[in-house]
């Protein structure tokens, strides 16, 4: 929840729920921004 007027860049609004890349063998490589993840899965 954002509180005291906090600022969002609007391209980070909906970024997709984190779950089905998890589910899906993916797994978080970084954190670049507040909302943002960055998620990696292995081929081969």
């Amino acid at each position: 929840m954002l509180t005291g007027g906090a600022e969002i860049t609007w391209d980070e609004l909906s970024v997709g729920p984190v779950g089905p890349f998890l589910a899906a063998g993916f797994a978080e490589v970084t954190h670049p921004t507040t909302r943002r993840l960055v998620m990696r899965r292995e081929l081969g």
